[in-house]
């Protein structure tokens, strides 16, 4: 017949084994949030072309939305982008 301690120290392996489990689940999640790109992250990013997008040395680069709005709008027009290759509206 199992003793009380028995039972004691299986729920306390049990509770351990989860909790290291929960840990390294927040350890793997933390990490791939620290390693992403940095050019996936449009906050980092600042605008050096002082807002005007077209004449910018970034603007093929560039992911803040003033830009991703501009190449849409030139896309939509056919004009050819800053690449020197015509975009395909989607």
């Amino acid at each position: 017949m199992p003793k009380a301690d028995d039972k004691e120290n299986r729920r306390d392996f049990f509770r351990g084994c989860a909790r290291n489990a929960l840990l390294g689940v927040i350890a793997l999640a933390s990490t791939a949030l620290g390693i992403r790109k940095p050019s996936t992250m449009p906050l980092q990013q600042r605008c050096v072309g002082n807002g005007v997008c077209r004449g910018c040395p970034a603007f093929t680069d560039c992911g803040l939305p003033q830009a991703l709005s501009a190449k849409r709008a030139m896309s939509a027009e056919g004009q050819p982008s800053p690449s020197g290759q015509p975009k395909v509206p989607q």
